[in-house]
């Protein structure tokens, strides 16, 4: 392992020696060492520092997700831009209706033709005080009220019940019970005259939010020291802890590289992750689908951290889904039966003030998502006291792995201390 974790910090533009990897390691084997203990307990530790399974995760669909899709559609393709206009179907605007009356109106009046002049106040009476048509006004309305009878519509079909109530709605769309509902949303949308090329990437994700999904994957609990300095290769996202300084065009230069050591060296913190079926033969060395970092006390606290790339796929909650992953594997590793039903008898408790993250003392240089973000959380088990006051100890102050030396401080968007860094100009 030292040569493979030696190795990725070079290849990185990190500097290091086998003499400060070999106190580095002494470090991590001293303090995650009843963390280890627990994991070997478990059915699927692998020996390498990770328990490795198979999970499926049945995505179900998220009645605010699609309902905040739906907010966002209806600004992302400029219903108005589209829908309201200035000119009569024959394409007049309001002054050009406002300059032929004004033109004709006197041989109008002296014919005494009555049907023209009521023509006339017709046509002014079809445009507001901003020269808008009336009549799209009222397609536009209507376009609002037919999309927003979905925000509330979580069927990955369409049903009669549906249909008869908002038939109204529907007149004149080629809309059935049984049709897929994105299939009929879009129908809709493409009724009323929107650009099919600018719509589509905007709606394309409401399929993925409306329709169940089983997906399975390799799913992670690790403090394999290879995990900390990857844990932020995603498969198609990276963040500030990412090793990598020079990171293309992700965005994230590494400003928390520190951070991975941080982790790595503490005494609570547990990478876990998910990753593709098949990839299970060197997980550390995987593109990661979604992160999360767990911060356990080794017995009935649990923390979680905030969920990479983001808090929801779609419509899949990631933080209840991997929460519950863990939590079992806790049980599993503590001998503990693990409840899930909902019913007021589960294993588990999330109290009401679980987003009051008050208990933990941060070291080192990781990013502190935990108290930055609402969505993290910390649960226990039946029966187990509170944490209070400084109850968990999350980081670790820096440590070189150039020179082996503990540093007071370090800055965050480092691995290596100042020193070894000029030494070795990198």
């Amino acid at each position: 392992m030292e040569n493979k974790f030696g190795d990725i910090l070079t290849k990185y533009h990190h500097p290091n020696t086998p003499e400060g990897i070999r106190k580095v390691k002494e470090i991590f084997l001293h303090n995650k060492h009843d963390i280890i203990e627990s994991m070997k307990k478990h059915p699927c530790y692998n020996g390498n520092y990770q328990i490795v399974q198979k999970v499926e995760f049945d995505r179900d669909v998220s009645r605010s997700a699609v309902m905040c899709f739906i907010d966002q559609f209806i600004d992302d393709i400029n219903v108005d831009k589209v829908l309201l206009k200035k000119t009569t179907p024959s394409g007049k605007t309001f002054k050009q209706c406002r300059d032929e009356a004004i033109q004709n109106l006197p041989k109008m009046v002296k014919a005494d033709d009555l049907t023209k002049l009521q023509k006339i106040d017709t046509d002014f009476d079809m445009f507001d005080g901003n020269g808008i048509y009336k009549p799209s006004i009222s397609n536009r309305n209507k376009f609002i009220r037919t999309i927003n009878m979905f925000r509330g519509y979580t069927e990955p079909t369409m049903s009669q019940e549906f249909i008869n109530e908002f038939g109204n709605l529907f007149e004149g769309i080629n809309v059935v019970a049984g049709m897929k509902t994105s299939k009929a949303l879009w129908r809709i949308v493409m009724q009323y005259g929107f650009d099919e090329k600018v719509v589509q990437p905007k709606f394309t994700p409401y399929g993925d939010l409306i329709n169940p999904l089983r997906r399975k994957l390799t799913y992670v609990i690790s403090v394999n020291p290879i995990d900390y300095l990857f844990m932020s290769n995603g498969n198609t996202w990276s963040s500030c802890h990412t090793i990598n300084k020079t990171n293309g065009g992700s965005g994230y230069h590494g400003a928390y590289c520190g951070g991975t050591f941080s982790y790595m060296l503490d005494s609570t913190s547990i990478v876990t992750y998910t990753i593709a079926e098949d990839e299970t033969e060197h997980p550390e060395l995987c593109k990661k689908i979604y992160r999360n970092m767990m911060h356990w006390d080794n017995d009935g606290i649990l923390l979680q951290g905030r969920v990479y790339p983001q808090a929801k796929d779609g419509a899949l909650d990631l933080y209840a889904k991997l929460r519950h992953l863990m939590q079992k594997a806790v049980c599993e590793m503590k001998g503990i039966e693990y409840i899930n039903t909902h019913r007021g008898n589960d294993t588990w408790i999330k109290p009401s003030n679980s987003h009051r993250i008050n208990f933990v003392v941060s070291k080192g240089n990781h990013y502190r998502d935990y108290n930055n973000f609402s969505d993290c959380n910390w649960t226990k088990i039946r029966g187990h006291n509170d944490p209070t006051g400084n109850y968990m100890i999350i980081g670790y102050n820096p440590v070189c792995p150039c020179c082996g030396e503990e540093l007071e401080s370090n800055s965050h968007e480092f691995i290596a201390c100042g020193r070894c860094r000029i030494r070795t100009s990198l």
